[in-house]
């Protein structure tokens, strides 16, 4: 299951992993471009990761009312009587 037993550090690491890639990029502009810059990728970074909880959350949602509208017999192990 995605997002499982992520310990606490490992958020911030993804963020900074994130924000490396564009430091060749950043070290030449001017300390007001780079933070706007840094800024634009986090927003971008912060908004994938809203739509990746949304998407799992709806599906966790559609799975469960699912089950619940599925007759309890289709799971049953027993033969019926």
């Amino acid at each position: 299951m995605e997002g499982t037993g992520v310990p606490n550090g490992e958020r911030c690491e993804m963020a900074w992993s994130t924000l490396g890639v564009h430091g060749q990029v950043t070290q030449y502009q001017s300390p007001c471009n780079r933070e706007s810059t840094l800024e634009h990728v986090m927003r971008e970074y912060e908004a994938k990761l809203q739509n990746n909880t949304i998407s799992l959350l709806t599906g966790w949602y559609k799975r469960s009312t699912a089950l619940v509208r599925t007759p309890l017999t289709t799971y049953s192990a027993a033969p019926a009587p």
